[in-house]
């Protein structure tokens, strides 16, 4: 009875020390001259590819900056035509026909000449 009561005890104290114990990773096999050699090769690659990468990246942002400025220029120039195109337009009074103060008086009228027309008989 002692016997069966001791294993009660012993067996899952022991298996929960055995679980919280820290578990090492197996070491790898050390890297010989031929597989370094290869490692930095691929490495140099990569940071090779990164600063072209960059560069790009460099490039399309300063084009995009520049055609954005281009932009923002066009569309103020538009704004501005716009503005000057509705403060040159003649006011118009309630009933629809042009203020007379808005309109120059300077503008002379030309007069129409009558055609004759003869008459075939």
């Amino acid at each position: 009875m002692r016997f069966i009561a001791s294993m009660f005890f012993i067996v899952p104290f022991t298996l929960i020390l055995a679980a919280c114990a820290p578990v090492q990773p197996p070491q790898p096999a050390p890297l010989n001259e031929e597989q370094l050699a290869i490692l930095q090769q691929q490495m140099l690659e990569l940071q090779r590819t990164q600063n072209d990468t960059k560069n790009k990246l460099d490039d399309s942002q300063a084009a995009i900056k520049s055609l954005s400025a281009k932009v923002r220029v066009l569309e103020e120039r538009q704004a501005a035509m716009s503005r000057s195109r509705i403060e040159t337009r003649p006011t118009t009074s309630v009933q629809g026909k042009p203020d007379k103060t808005s309109t120059p008086t300077s503008k002379k009228k030309t007069a129409k000449k009558k055609k004759k027309i003869r008459r075939q008989e």
